[in-house]
């Protein structure tokens, strides 16, 4: 069986498919390198700008938040002896809520009279049942 298998190595056509086969590897990874090289420097100019894009995002926001803490509080009092209120968004001292409560007690109120409202509004709709008589 060795023999065969010399054999074929030495037929023309094997000769001929084998450098065919190796020119069209060369070829495939000429093409391959060269499409890596340009994706290569596009996927590092693609994740560089979305750092940086991230970075200015995270850079705004912690601007953001020391601008509303510094527009907010006073100077004389500590940003823990207050907090922002959830409704208007502004900063009032911390006798200005209710225990556990994000909201101030004007806001609250006025959340709770709002509700009063829309409830007795509701009161006054007629009522889908149909009316006897």
């Amino acid at each position: 069986m060795k023999w065969v298998a010399r054999w074929v190595a030495r037929t023309p056509a094997r000769r001929r498919l084998d450098r065919v086969s190796v020119v069209l590897a060369e070829a495939v990874e000429r093409a391959v390198t060269t499409a890596f090289t340009k994706l290569n420097g596009q996927v590092e100019a693609a994740i560089s700008l979305e750092v940086d894009r991230q970075l200015q995002e995270i850079a705004a926001a912690v601007l953001a938040e020391r601008l509303a803490l510094a527009n907010h509080a006073p100077e004389s009092e500590s940003p823990a002896a207050g907090k922002v209120c959830h409704g208007c968004g502004a900063w009032k001292p911390a006798d200005q809520y209710e225990k556990n409560r994000a909201t101030c007690r004007s806001c609250r109120r006025a959340q709770v009279r709002a509700r009063g409202a829309r409830n007795a509004s509701e009161a006054d709709r007629p009522s889908l049942e149909p009316q006897p008589g």
